[in-house]
């Protein structure tokens, strides 16, 4: 499905990506009032992600790129209720997966580094909402319609890396404090001691662990790509066994007492 932008969508665009941080900050106030006022359709929610990808797209300066990532991901929150919020993440991975191909090799990452953002401000929605059941299942469900069983491959390999190290983060950090470092060069050494943490310092039970893990199990199971299919045997399941092992595991004090023979 082509999109395209008008001198509006342009503008609005261009005003979130301003080097002026002044402006960016009155933009995206606009942007904050303006989402929970309305009711979109999909091809309405859409046309915005369109704006809002074409503003990181425009957006060269590092510092701003994250500032921007963070503002863009945020509004989330601001959606007003399950149904627009549903309807934001599911037309974010849409407009993902379409303009994938149109990135070059200088601006990946910083797309990379949104699609933590967006994750990342997934999972604090569904903290604060206790981890609904329902909603969990469908978050997930979207994750897996719109990126895992498709291609290109970029943004589904991505995901296997940072899942369990976004949950955490998700899961634990105050929401005006996830404006943080998206950095992917040392994840897998700085990302051991936050997925233990993961586990057990948040209100994420095994239940819910399951409905978390349950897609990813698919992959396993049913995925032909073999690349895909081990980076998410290694990067979900591999490390989350170690640290749920570390975790549940019990110190036995006394030795356990063979039993006699008869």
């Amino acid at each position: 499905m082509s999109i395209e932008l008008n001198e509006m969508q342009v503008k609005l665009a261009r005003a979130l990506g301003h080097p002026d941080k002044v402006k960016r900050e009155k933009t995206i106030k606009m942007l904050n009032n303006y989402i929970p006022s309305n009711t979109f359709n999909d091809l309405e929610m859409m046309k915005l992600w369109k704006a809002l990808h074409y503003c990181l797209w425009l957006t060269d300066k590092a510092a701003i790129q994250l500032d921007v990532s963070n503002m863009l991901a945020e509004l989330v929150h601001t959606c007003k209720d399950n149904e627009q919020a549903e309807q934001f993440i599911t037309c974010f991975f849409k407009t993902i997966m379409r303009e994938w191909g149109t990135l070059d090799y200088h601006r990946i990452n910083k797309f990379y580094a949104f699609i933590r953002c967006v994750l990342r401000n997934m999972f604090m929605y569904l903290r604060d909402r206790k981890w609904n059941k329902t909603l969990t299942e469908s978050f997930m469900n979207i994750i897996v319609m719109e990126v895992l069983r498709n291609v290109p491959n970029g943004p589904r390999l991505h995901l296997a890396d940072i899942f369990l190290v976004e949950l955490y983060r998700g899961s634990t950090i105050a929401t005006k404090e996830s404006n943080i470092s998206t950095s992917t060069s040392n994840d897998k050494k700085k990302s051991k001691k936050g997925k233990s943490q993961s586990i057990s310092n948040n209100d994420l039970d095994d239940k819910t662990m399951c409905i978390l893990l349950a897609p990813w199990i698919n992959i396993t199971v049913i995925e032909r790509d073999h690349v895909f299919r081990q980076r998410v045997l290694q990067n979900v399941f591999i490390d989350y066994a170690d640290t749920y092992a570390q975790e549940r595991y019990i110190e036995i004090d006394e030795p356990i007492k063979k039993k006699d023979k008869i």
